[in-house]
């Protein structure tokens, strides 16, 4: 569970969390299936890697703060935000239905499947742009699917809240 060298995970959060398999990983840390014990809601846990620069600090806690301001059905929701000692963790919506690039691998999809996948991206998108955030990382990888085949933006890692700037 624990690859050598990336995330350790605080004994606080396993007495919270009952922690399963490894869902992703990239630059900033991993991913981890779980369920929140006190809700019993299956939640997935991004954690930042141990390693992380105080850029990849400030940025994983700016994504938290976007992803927590806005609620809207085609973003993904983030439940909190845990500070055990040193490490962040970010507790989310767990989705079930794998990312937009799994589900193209399976071939062409029928023309009103993927114009109703286009109206959830851009509803998503529309509800970020509202409040003057630009993704800046969109891409296959990045959408995923809910267990009812809801597509979802995830990873505002690399958002920009230009609200926040002043640049509105």
């Amino acid at each position: 569970l624990e690859p050598a060298g990336t995330v350790t995970i605080p004994e606080s959060l396993r007495e919270r969390y009952d922690l399963g398999q490894v869902l992703g990983s990239g630059g900033m840390g991993l991913v981890v299936a779980g369920v929140d014990r006190g809700t019993g809601r299956a939640v997935a846990l991004k954690f930042l890697a141990g390693f992380a620069s105080a850029e990849l600090s400030t940025r994983f806690e700016q994504e938290a703060r976007l992803l927590q301001s806005i609620r809207h059905p085609n973003v993904v929701e983030v439940h909190a935000l845990e500070l055990a000692g040193e490490h962040r963790v970010l507790v989310m919506e767990r989705l079930g239905g794998g990312t937009l690039r799994e589900r193209a691998r399976q071939g062409p999809m029928p023309y009103a499947s993927a114009t109703q996948l286009v109206l959830e991206v851009l509803g998503g998108l529309g509800a970020l742009h509202d409040r003057a955030i630009v993704h800046r990382d969109l891409k296959p990888e990045n959408l995923l699917f809910a267990d009812d085949s809801t597509l979802k933006i995830a990873d505002l890692g690399l958002a920009r809240d230009y609200a926040s700037a002043g640049m509105t």
